[in-house]
């Protein structure tokens, strides 16, 4: 409100000046001795209209800005508040997963087909691309479980083979030491998901409801 009454009463200062200067030059000024009043008098009226066309150009450009930042606005929240309620999701399905594929390793014997079962289990998992607004702690774990996961597919597809050229021992503990602290970290990630994007979500409202006010 502030800027649009500072962008009226430039435009009338500016008016007002180039009146006064017009007026001045055409009452003491030799070469204007030959104008008449209605002369003078449609060059005030047309600086006038001049003056007031370009306020109100300016308070047009200035409306128009401020709805555009506010769709920018409403689409960004629209586009985060999506993406939190999809990571929390993926993070829950996370958490499950790496839970599920922890009891088949620890468990002997292992068949091919749990594992095979398993890989396919935990590629499948879509996780969703951060947009460039979220937050770093969401965005960096989002980053770190595409990383883990792709490390646990290759090594479930690893092992898959070695137990299918009996390579290894199927009736025996499997040394996956490095796949277990990988489900781990994919859980780790998960939970962290799911608590912080339900935060995420409440911050978005609230800031709603503090800009409202």
């Amino acid at each position: 409100m502030i800027q649009k009454y500072s962008s009226w009463l430039s435009a009338i200062v500016i008016s007002g000046v180039a009146i006064i200067a017009f007026t001045a030059g055409t009452l003491y000024g030799k070469g204007f001795s030959n104008l008449s009043w209605e002369t003078i008098f449609a060059g005030v009226l047309g600086l006038v209209g001049g003056s007031f066309a370009y306020a109100a150009t300016k308070v047009q450009i200035t409306a128009q800005r401020k709805m555009r930042d506010e769709d920018l606005r409403r689409i960004e929240k629209q586009t985060n508040s999506l993406f939190y309620s999809e990571a929390a999701a993926v993070g829950t399905v996370c958490q499950i997963l790496a839970e599920t594929a922890a009891k088949v390793l620890k468990n002997v014997p292992v068949s091919c087909s749990q594992i095979a079962a398993t890989n396919v289990a935990i590629s499948s998992i879509d996780i969703p691309t951060p947009p460039i607004t979220i937050t770093d702690d969401v965005a960096s774990t989002i980053i770190a479980m595409k990383v883990t996961k792709s490390r646990i597919a290759a090594y479930l597809t690893s092992l898959e083979y070695d137990l299918e050229r009996e390579i290894i021992d199927k009736d025996k503990p499997l040394k996956n030491k490095s796949t277990l602290a990988l489900l781990d970290d994919i859980h780790a990630y998960g939970s962290f998901l799911r608590e912080q994007t339900q935060i995420e979500r409440e911050n978005l409202w609230e800031k709603d409801d503090t800009a409202s006010t």
